[in-house]
């Protein structure tokens, strides 16, 4: 090995020899070399792009980048390293074209970069199987020495945690329905470790709380800008894999929550008397006063005054409600006051009604009549 020695012996025409010639006129020279580069093992392996988790090759990942030590060797320089991979007991195959050495990388981990379709073109490339690299180094002149397969391995793991069960629920006294400040929870459970969660409720960002053992909850107070009906959810993550979840927005119990904001409305009100006069639109002391009002929806409760007496109200079903008031000679004369106020099955609270939708009205007349003048 070393510099090729030469020596060029010649003569003139004549017979006289020149002086031999051991070195080019030009500097030249050949080195010749038929050392091997230094064995050395492939380093590190570290998929790249989208989320990265250390020894795991996720649907979210590019490329990765491979690590080969290069010795302090200055046969190398312009030299160059073949990567190859292989999944799980399969064989090696290329990983591309050869990366060259230059002057920087001697005595240096030269970090090389491969593309993700090339890794994920490799033969048995599938959920749970394991990628190995291995790299074979030339230098210069062409000797070559194979490397020792990589000191990591990456899984391959492209599936999302899976997530059951999903489940809503209200504070509210009915916990599947919601009205403005009510409290609605969203929870869940995920299969792996979870990095990142996100979760919207009525289109609005929630509180998440993790519970331990993979359990979570998500919870929003509802205002008075959320759209009524059903409420909406959207859970995502990231796994501790890397492997991200989007658009899981249904319970696997089928609960629900109904968001409610309007108050209850009554429609007809009418009121009438059982005063034989009038039909029914002026009353006396003992005469029965009599309010009906129909519910443009389920009501939880009903609440109602009659000339300041709190009365009771008869449910006569079909949200149709019948309210009967008999009157005293120490009730007020003038027209019969009433105030009805309603609560729906989520908890608002109606407007007080203290008139009835079709003008009715009865008057109380307790004044005996007297007859003056009389002559015979």
């Amino acid at each position: 090995e070393g510099e090729a020695a030469f020596e060029i012996q010649f003569s003139d025409l004549s017979g006289n020899d020149g002086i031999p010639v051991t070195a080019s006129t030009n500097n030249t020279k050949v080195i010749f070399d038929r050392t091997a580069p230094a064995d050395f093992t492939v380093g590190l392996l570290t998929p790249t792009g989208g989320n990265q988790a250390a020894g795991i090759w996720n649907l979210t990942n590019t490329g990765m980048d491979i690590i080969v030590p290069v010795a302090n060797d200055t046969t190398l320089k312009n030299g160059w390293v073949l990567l190859y991979g292989k999944i799980g007991a399969n064989g090696f195959e290329d990983l591309g074209a050869p990366a060259e050495i230059v002057s920087s990388d001697l005595s240096t981990d030269k970090v090389i970069s491969v593309q993700g379709e090339r890794i994920e073109e490799l033969t048995g490339f599938a959920e749970g199987e394991i990628i190995y690299v291995k790299a074979e180094m030339f230098d210069r002149p062409g000797n070559i020495t194979e490397g020792s397969q990589s000191a990591t391995e990456i899984l391959i793991d492209e599936t999302p945690a899976s997530i059951t069960p999903i489940a809503i629920i209200s504070n509210n006294d009915n916990t599947a329905l919601a009205k403005v400040g009510d409290t609605v929870t969203v929870s869940f459970t995920t299969s792996e470790i979870l990095i990142d969660t996100t979760v919207s409720i009525s289109g609005q960002s929630a509180n998440i709380t993790g519970l331990g053992s993979n359990q979570f909850k998500a919870e929003y107070v509802m205002a008075n800008g959320d759209p009524e009906g059903v409420i909406e959810f959207d859970i995502s993550f990231i796994d501790v894999q890397g492997n991200p979840l989007t658009g899981a927005n249904t319970t696997t119990d089928a609960s629900e929550v109904t968001f409610d904001k309007t108050k209850p409305t009554l429609d007809p009100v009418t009121i009438t008397s059982d005063n034989s006069c009038s039909s029914g639109a002026i009353a006396k002391a003992e005469n029965i006063v009599t309010i009906y009002f129909t519910s443009l929806e389920s009501l939880l409760s009903t609440f109602a005054i009659v000339m300041g007496d709190t009365v009771s109200v008869t449910d006569l079903g079909s949200s149709q409600y019948k309210i009967d008031h008999q009157l005293t000679a120490e009730d007020a004369e003038g027209n019969i006051t009433f105030l009805i106020r309603v609560t729906d099955l989520v908890g608002n609270v109606s407007e007080d009604i203290t008139t009835t939708t079709d003008s009715s009205n009865v008057e109380f007349d307790n004044t005996i009549p007297l007859l003056t003048n009389v002559h015979i």
